[in-house]
Parts: C-alpha cells; sequence; structure tokens
C-alpha cells in the first residue's frame, strides 16, 4: 500500500498539502474520502477493497485515523495489514497525536511519505502573509504588515481569516496598520494559548516569555490570568475525554469548551502531552493566584512569573 501520511502542529499547511494531494489523486482514480462519524472499521475496510468497473481501486483518504485505541485501533490495524499493494491511501491527522497510539506508530513506520509540519518562522510567515493578500487583490502599507503578522503568529488558519474581513473592511482601498488594529484581535489569544502550553508541559521559560509578552502588549495581569484558566479549563475536559477513549470531534469540542475552532488542534495535542493530576494541580494553582491578585495579597508580576516557575517539572 502507497500510504501518504499529513500531520504537524501546522494544521493549516499539512492540511492544504493533504487536500491538494488528495484532490490530485481524485483526478486520476477516483477516491473514497472517510472522516467524523464515516470513519468505522466496516467503512474502512469496504473503501480500501473497493474497486471499480475497470478493476482499478480508488484511492482513499481519512482524517483522524489515529485516534482509534485498544480492540478498535488493532481492528483497524489488520485492515491496513490487508489493504492491496496497490492502494493508493492518504492520512491527514491534524495536530501531531500522541507517539504512544498504535495507529500513529504504524503510519510512522510503514508511510510512503510522512510530512510533519512544524511551525513556520516569523519571516515565512510574513511571505505568505504578502502572497494571501495578493491572491485577495488587497494592498496593505508595510507597518499593518507588521502588525497582522504579529497578531497571528504562526496561526495561517487566522491569517487567512483576518486577512478576508480586513478586504471586506476596506473595501478596495490600502490596508492601515488602523485597520489591522480596528478588526484584528492583537495577540491576546494568541499569547494565551502559548502560556496553556507552555504551562502545560512544565515549560516555564517559554511560559514566562509568552507572559511577559502579554504583559508589554498591555493586557490587565487579571485578565491574562482568567483566560489562562478558561483554557486550562478546556485541557481538563480535552484530557477527560481522552482517558475515557471517547472520540474528540474539533468542531463540537470547540463550541462545547468555549475556544475558537483554530485554537481547539493545539489544545488537543497539549492534552495528549499531559496529565489529568497535573493539569488539576495547574489549574487549583492558578484559582489560588487568581484569588491572590484579586485581593491585593500579591503583585502581578510576582503572581505571573510564580506560576510559570512552579510549572516546571
Amino acid at each position: 500500500m502507497n500510504l501518504y501520511v499529513f500531520a504537524g502542529e501546522d494544521t493549516y499547511r499539512s492540511r492544504e498539502a493533504y487536500l491538494q494531494a488528495r484532490e490530485g489523486v481524485r483526478q486520476k482514480i477516483g477516491l473514497t474520502v472517510l472522516r467524523d462519524e464515516q470513519l468505522t472499521e466496516e467503512a474502512l475496510s469496504n473503501a480500501l477493497a473497493g474497486q471499480t468497473l475497470f478493476g482499478t481501486s480508488p484511492a482513499v483518504a481519512v482524517e483522524g485515523l489515529a485516534r482509534f485505541t485498544g480492540d478498535r485501533a488493532d481492528s483497524i490495524l489488520a485492515i491496513l495489514e490487508s489493504a492491496p499493494k496497490s492502494m493508493e491511501f492518504y492520512v491527514w491527522e491534524g495536530a501531531k497525536p500522541d507517539v504512544r497510539l498504535k495507529i500513529w506508530g504504524y503510519l510512522r513506520k510503514h508511510a510512503t511519505a510522512f510530512n510533519l509540519y512544524a511551525p513556520l518562522m516569523p519571516q515565512e510567515v510574513r511571505k505568505i502573509a504578502v502572497e494571501k493578500i495578493k491572491e485577495h487583490g488587497a494592498k496593505i502599507s508595510d507597518s499593518a504588515l507588521q502588525l497582522l503578522v504579529s497578531a497571528c503568529g504562526t496561526n495561517l488558519w487566522q491569517l487567512e481569516n483576518e486577512i478576508g474581513k480586513l478586504e471586506l473592511a476596506t473595501l478596495g482601498r490600502e490596508i492601515t496598520r488602523e485597520d489591522v488594529l480596528k478588526i484584528t484581535p492583537v495577540e491576546t489569544e494568541i499569547n494565551v494559548f502559548s502560556v496553556v502550553r507552555a504551562l502545560s508541559i512544565g515549560d516555564g521559560r517559554n511560559a514566562i516569555k509568552n507572559l511577559v509578552q502579554s504583559r508589554q502588549q498591555g493586557e490587565d495581569p487579571r485578565f491574562i490570568l482568567s483566560q489562562v484558566i478558561r483554557e486550562v479549563r478546556a485541557l481538563l475536559a480535552i484530557r477527560d475525554l481522552l482517558d475515557r477513549r471517547q472520540r474528540v470531534n474539533s468542531a463540537q469540542l470547540a463550541t462545547q469548551v468555549g475556544v475558537r475552532d483554530f485554537v481547539i488542534e493545539g489544545l488537543v495535542g497539549s492534552a495528549q502531552k499531559t496529565t489529568t493530576v497535573k493539569l488539576r494541580r495547574l489549574f487549583d494553582q492558578l484559582v489560588v493566584s487568581l484569588y491572590a491578585l484579586n485581593s491585593g495579597r500579591a503583585e502581578a508580576d510576582d503572581v505571573l512569573d510564580s506560576i510559570a516557575l512552579n510549572s516546571i517539572v
């Protein structure tokens, strides 16, 4: 079987590459796509055994295959092992799955092409932003472009969305820095997510770095802390689903835990790298710190630094 895997923290580029490869093979030999509720052992088995009237097997593309565990994972591995050698099989995993998952291990070992997308550097994001703005037929000033890239960080999903909003708001005139400040939420949610990700894996150094960035942008420390608590609570909910081996549907989960769609993939990835015990300890510490801050018993900078330093495991 020719197995092509697309995954990584940069879910925008991994999905873009997956869709390009998927649609390219659709034009040549046909394609069956399985995702969400459609992706079952029976459906996968039938798709991998499928043939056209001319005797050729249509390619198969699936999304989120590695999430299956236990007996279901064993069943899927048996199906993959028995697939025809000529089969073209495409897998998109979104955020990089837990390395302990059986199916993920199989995909890594047997992939014909294993495409793992890491977050881009700021200069690379800037280049993509320029290209996207040209595709939209829009113009942007240098200062506005710099602020837009800073606001979106490495999140290309948000970058695409913000460029679309800015294009509609400016109606053909050049996008200015003032337009970006008015329309684009500058970095708060991105930095909060970066803080939470660092705290959840005990990376105190990066937690401090992102907390300092948020403070330098003038964010109220109480607001920062309340947002961090909100997302750690979301991490706990996701980790609970993982512990109970329940399926994680990203779109539904984003609504359920109250975060935006582009954040949820990263939260799932972070939840896979930690434990309920560690998250509960972090959550309790955050709540106590917020109380100390609100009651005047501690200074803002001391509270934020203490949280980051105590997260180191």
